[in-house]
């Protein structure tokens, strides 16, 4: 035990205490100091054995009070951890999937997963519907093309008829004339010639008469 002197009121006091008790015993003189000057300020007259007491009497009510705050307090932390440990579990569970929410969840999951396959598969058809449509397209420019080609075919086998039907008919004109001409004409060359000298000289003969 270690020994050391105090001051309380106006007398000192020697006290034992154990060693590593130097803090704890410091604010023990502290505050029954401050009691005991408190009482002494208020009735100087006061023996000293009358003031050390009531300032005891003192400070044990402000300690009892103050164990019944810590009481009340200790409850409320009671009351606080039980609070927090029930959140806890709480949370804990919240965090547990149900199972049933699981087995939702894989439903939806599957729900999703066959959506998207369709909307794939309705890409990819709408993908070759449009390469058959893009075929069509480009099947139906030829045939336009083809009939385009066809009619200035047919306009030119019509021309073409026409021009032969011209020559047909030139040729037959040339016959026809030819035919003519081949009955007009004398069969003899001397005959032809006879007659021409002839007519030359009938001519002449009217000129000589004039």
């Amino acid at each position: 035990m270690i020994e050391t002197m105090i001051t309380l009121g106006n007398r000192k006091y020697r006290v034992a205490y154990e060693e590593g008790q130097e803090r704890e015993l410091a604010e023990a003189v502290t505050i029954f100091s401050k009691e005991v000057d408190t009482i002494q300020t208020g009735n100087p007259q006061v023996r000293e054995n009358q003031l050390l007491m009531m300032s005891g009497l003192m400070l044990a009510y402000k300690f009892s009070g103050q164990d019944d705050q810590k009481e009340k307090h200790a409850a409320q932390l009671r009351e606080l951890e039980n609070e927090l440990a029930q959140a806890k579990v709480q949370a804990k569970a919240s965090r547990e999937p149900d199972p049933s929410m699981q087995v939702e969840m894989e439903k939806l999951k599957r729900e999703n997963k066959a959506l998207l396959d369709s909307k794939n598969a309705a890409d990819a058809h709408a993908g070759k519907l449009n390469d058959e449509l893009d075929e069509l397209k480009a099947a139906t420019q030829i045939q336009t093309s083809l009939a385009l080609d066809t009619s200035e075919l047919d306009a030119l086998k019509k021309e073409n008829q026409e021009i032969k039907a011209k020559l047909q008919n030139l040729q037959n004109e040339l016959d026809n004339q030819a035919v003519n001409e081949s009955v007009q004409a004398p069969k003899n060359p001397e005959d032809g010639l006879a007659s021409m000298l002839g007519e030359i000289v009938t001519g002449l003969e009217g000129l000589g008469k004039k």
